[in-house]
């Protein structure tokens, strides 16, 4: 029998589990805090993104990456690092380091001087993070130009990931539509609902995306629910890793009924990454996360950002 104690601390709901841990699944093994309430775990320091401190922050990431001329990203993690007082930023997602000084322009572009560039920001999410922002980055390859477009922040350390306990995030999610070969069907769905609820203790994630209040075409034509192809993304059962979690089965749904929007057999990816630390509650502050479904017709991408 557990017995089970909510707590609310800003958009971050924890619900610590009163019981014996006499089983912990071998995601969770490592020795950690249990989410839900201050502890005695003493955890790394966490600059936010916004620090001018003299200190270099160990980074981390999630991103759907394109390859030149390919319309089927794949999800993936990022590395990289922050020097608070320089500004210096470098970001690597296993093919190309992006390297730049932030800050370089208002309007938030970025440059690393060999020949890559991008934006840091998207009006896409109007939310205020403090270990994460979302990126958008172009990178030679060849004659043509990769792209990554996803999130990175001060990725909270293997260390101070619960061990135990389990929590809910909600925040923001952006999610296109679009059919192989044919951009006239493209359904942009925006200012949605992302929520995500943590078991810890089974090393395992779940994520809700819904309640969208802007869709429109791919010409930027608003359509109604009424006529969208979905109205709610769910993936369930993503597995933790240090502090990632991966895989999943996602499926479409409208009405509360799974529909199939991207043809014959559907294949998912799927990335999210934890951020920050939390001391009143022993877990992480943010999360965010990208996924794909790819189907023989259409292909669906999103981003969502939780604190």
């Amino acid at each position: 029998m557990s017995i089970t104690v909510l707590k609310q601390v800003g958009n971050l709901r924890v619900i610590p589990t009163v019981l014996a841990m006499a089983a912990v699944s071998a995601c969770s093994s490592a020795s950690g805090p249990t989410a839900g309430a201050p502890s005695g775990h003493a955890p790394q320091a966490y600059e936010p993104l916004a620090s001018t401190v003299a200190t270099t922050s160990t980074l981390g990431g999630s991103a759907l990456r394109w390859p030149a001329g390919d319309t089927k990203p794949e999800a993936i993690s990022l590395t990289g690092n922050r020097t608070g007082d320089t500004g210096r930023t470098a970001l690597n997602d296993g093919t190309y380091l992006f390297v730049y000084v932030h800050g370089t322009s208002a309007a938030g572009a970025i440059l690393d001087g060999a020949g890559a560039s991008g934006t840091v920001g998207d009006n896409r999410f109007a939310g205020t993070y403090d270990y994460v922002r979302a990126y958008n980055i172009q990178y030679p390859s060849g004659a043509s130009q990769d792209g990554l477009d996803g999130f990175a922040g001060v990725i909270t350390a293997a260390s101070d990931m619960p061990s135990g306990g389990s929590a809910t995030y909600t925040g923001e999610v952006a999610i296109d539509k679009f059919a192989h070969g044919n951009t006239a069907s493209t359904v942009h769905f925006d200012r949605g609902v992302s929520t995500l609820s943590v078991d810890f203790a089974a090393g395992t994630a779940d994520v809700d995306l819904g309640n969208f209040a802007a869709r429109t075409t791919g010409a930027n034509v608003p359509i109604s629910a009424a006529t969208a192809p979905f109205d709610q993304i769910t993936g369930t059962g993503m597995t933790i890793s240090g502090a990632h979690f991966t895989g999943g089965n996602w499926v479409t749904l409208k009405g509360g009924s799974v529909v199939n929007v991207v043809g014959a057999n559907p294949t998912s990816g799927s990335n999210g990454t934890f951020f920050g630390y939390d001391a009143s509650v022993s877990a992480p502050d943010e999360v965010a996360g990208v996924f794909v479904i790819n189907g023989a017709t259409a292909i669906i991408t999103g981003r969502y950002i939780a604190d």
